[in-house]
């Protein structure tokens, strides 16, 4: 755990142990200030009865230690480019000879060490994060991992040329004994490079060229320029929809063919069988209708954060009735409110949940939840551990409670059941000094976009074993959106709405209004709102997407009333300020898709 406490300083630097304490008072190296006894002033003396044939020894044995020297210089220079140069079988030979010589003296691996020194393609001071701990640049690593593929062989050119996802081919083409060299060097920077096959290299850089021709949203990033989050509603919303609503009559878009396919589910890395971080988590119980605020200060308390969820919930929430706090607001507080960051994702999986627990990241689940005596509802649930011999998660639940510390367990299957109602959403908070264990913990999901693809692939093969899954239809379109195809949402968003959602459904996802609006239907977002309105009123998303359809269409008036409706509410809510001052000084516009 990651503490801000007072650190015990000193302002005199300690004396080691193996300087005399009088060291400013001792004579001066050299000095002529000798007494006439010191053992120096007999030293010429000595030297006259030193035999002749002794000395011509002595510059016979110091002639050749000098020679022995140049030669080893020589080898040190020569050795490594006779050695890169060997087949790979004649280098696993002298590799043998050296680790035999080793082992005389207690080197067992010393052929090994010389070995990784010389092809390793990655110096071993490189640190592929700049701007987070320095280091070189992703040029710098590519352009490395280049000229090692051109001298093994692996590419068959001088004027090779290699951009960021053919590294993943490359290094697959490098035998193994480089590709060894360069883990054992540098895992995390080459870990996700071992994970796939030469097929898997190939069809990753398929997907990432055509993800890079096709538009993503933009995604806000942590005030460190650390960690992308993932999406913001500066406009673009969240996701939502609302039973007891007429379904929206969107015609189908001429095909639901992903804008974007995720490339692969990452080889499972070996984990723990059991984790549980609980014990550095501060628990607490939410108070009325509190859970996000009181679980994300449980989450922020496991890093040494001293505020509770008073503090939390009058900066998400400043109106105490308001019924949701989205996961971007959870985010924003983290990054701009405290000294931590965090980011969030959709389309998660139960091995993502574990492998972040396992790398010491508690996690905050968004799912669907519905106590005795009530109807459905959204909550949310810090995961502090897990087991796999019993198969379940260990949560603090803000409402159920600890379990005395323990966790309350949730089988994987459960939890992804209640999951899936939310995307499968999850928040991770974080300390600057542990980025690159996050990266590498999230694996892919480090970009978001590889999560929207994900969330819309998994939500695809759901609709097609069951073609009435109404959460499978509603996280289609909410990955849509994410992808910007707002027909392809909208038409998603109608079926799910067909299949009657909870009646609550539009207090927490956002997304059908982002569709609506950004496809034209205007008079569908106006009509959600008014709905939601009609049942709760306190839920400033609804008056913001209102205010966004009567500006679109030209209503300036009821548009400024609903962006102050929506800032009376959440004066935090920046899309409703922002919305309001374009309008202002007269820049609003908006850009519907196929239209």
């Amino acid at each position: 755990m990651v503490s801000n406490g007072p650190h015990k300083t000193t302002d005199t630097k300690p004396i080691p142990s193996n300087v005399p304490n009088d060291y400013g008072h001792l004579g001066v190296p050299g000095s002529l200030n000798m007494p006439l006894n010191h053992k120096r002033s007999r030293r010429q003396e000595g030297r006259r009865r030193v035999p002749g044939w002794v000395k011509g020894g002595i510059a016979f044995g110091l002639a050749f230690a000098g020679f022995g020297v140049v030669l080893a210089v020589f080898a040190i220079i020569l050795y490594p480019l006779y050695f890169r140069d060997l087949p790979s079988s004649q280098q696993a030979i002298w590799t043998n000879r050296w680790n035999t010589v080793g082992g005389y003296v207690g080197q067992d691996h010393l052929g090994d060490d010389i070995r990784d020194r010389i092809i390793t393609p990655i110096p071993p001071d490189y640190n592929p994060y700049e701007g987070i701990g320095g280091g070189h640049s992703e040029d710098d690593v590519i352009a490395s991992l280049t000229a090692r593929a051109v001298e093994t062989g692996a590419v068959q050119t001088q004027q090779a040329e290699l951009n960021l996802t053919q590294t993943v081919q490359v290094f697959q083409l490098l035998p193994p004994e480089d590709q060894q060299a360069t883990i054992a060097v540098y895992p995390e920077a080459t870990q996700w490079m071992v994970m796939l096959s030469p097929e898997e290299g190939t069809a990753l850089a398929e997907t990432q060229a055509a993800q890079t021709a096709t538009a993503q949203p933009t995604p806000s990033q942590t005030p460190g320029g650390g960690l992308e989050i993932g999406m913001v509603p500066t406009g673009d919303g969240q996701r939502t929809a609302d039973a007891g609503l007429a379904a929206p009559q969107a015609t189908p878009p001429a095909t639901l063919t992903p804008t974007a396919s995720p490339t692969r589910q990452p080889t499972p890395i070996p984990l723990p069988q059991s984790v549980f971080l609980g014990n550095n988590v501060r628990y607490d119980t939410q108070d009325w209708n509190n859970c996000g605020p009181t679980t994300m200060s449980m989450s922020l308390s496991y890093y040494g954060w001293s505020g509770n969820q008073s503090t939390a919930a009058s900066w998400m929430k400043p109106n105490y009735e308001d019924k949701n706090v989205s996961p971007w607001q959870m985010v924003r507080f983290v990054n701009d409110q405290t000294p931590y960051n965090a980011l969030y994702r959709i389309g998660g999986n139960v091995q993502l949940l574990r492998r972040l627990l396992a790398a010491g990241f508690p996690v905050i689940i968004e799912e669907g939840f519905q106590p005795a005596g009530e109807d459905w509802m959204g909550h949310y649930l810090l995961l502090v551990g897990y087991n796999n011999a019993e198969g379940h998660f260990l949560a603090y639940d803000s409402y159920l409670g600890s379990n005395q510390g323990a966790g309350y367990p949730h089988t994987y299957l459960q939890l992804d059941q209640h999951w899936k109602h939310f995307n499968r959403v999850f928040i991770v908070v974080y300390d600057s000094s542990r980025e690159n264990d996050l990266r590498v913990a999230l694996g892919d999901y480090v970009d978001p976009g590889y999560a929207y693809a994900q969330a819309l692939e998994t939500a695809q093969a759901e609709i097609a074993e069951d073609n009435n899954d109404k959460w499978a239809w509603f996280n289609y379109g909410s990955a849509f959106v994410a992808l910007d195809d707002y027909e392809a949402a909208a038409y998603a968003y109608t079926q799910a709405f067909n299949l009657d959602l909870p009646w609550r459904m539009m207090w927490y996802q956002f997304g059908p209004y982002e569709a609506y609006f950004y496809s034209g239907n205007y008079n569908d977002v106006v009509s959600l709102a008014n709905t939601t309105q009609s049942i709760v009123d306190d839920i400033e998303e609804s008056y913001y997407w209102e205010g966004m359809a009567y500006a679109a269409r030209g209503d300036t008036q009821a548009a400024i009333r609903h962006f102050n409706i929506t800032l009376d509410y959440n004066p935090n809510f920046f899309p409703a300020r922002d919305a309001l001052q374009r309008i202002q000084n007269g820049t609003f516009s908006v850009a519907v898709v196929g239209q």
